[in-house]
């Protein structure tokens, strides 16, 4: 795992989402984000980089980004949508995905 986006329902009911970014020495999380269930769009901003950033972003907007982060070990061969593994018991629904754009160069945007 290089980057992620986590996703969670709290006690409250409250949708929330954070990302997640491999660096040396560990992984660092931004905060998380409460989120309607409704239809969202998620973009994740990472570079490799012995000074890189990453950044995210829900319906266009920046929620945060992560700075002076060395992740210059690492380099994004593929990426796969969904749940990665270990879903708690009794955990159930479906995920849509409308469109994944991947670009080497620039901000995509919603």
């Amino acid at each position: 795992m290089i980057f992620r986006v986590q996703y969670r329902r709290t006690s409250g009911g409250l949708y929330q989402i954070r990302g997640a970014v491999l660096r040396s020495g560990g992984t660092t999380y931004t905060g998380w984000y409460t989120i309607t269930n409704a239809a969202h769009a998620i973009e994740i901003v990472w570079q490799s980089a012995s000074t890189a950033s990453f950044g995210l972003y829900i319906d266009g907007s920046l929620k945060q980004t992560l700075s002076g982060l060395n992740t210059n070990a690492y380099r994004l061969d593929s990426v796969r949508l969904g749940p990665s593994a270990g879903l708690a018991s009794g955990m159930s629904g479906t995920e849509y995905y409308d469109a994944f754009v991947s670009s080497r160069n620039s901000y995509i945007g919603p």
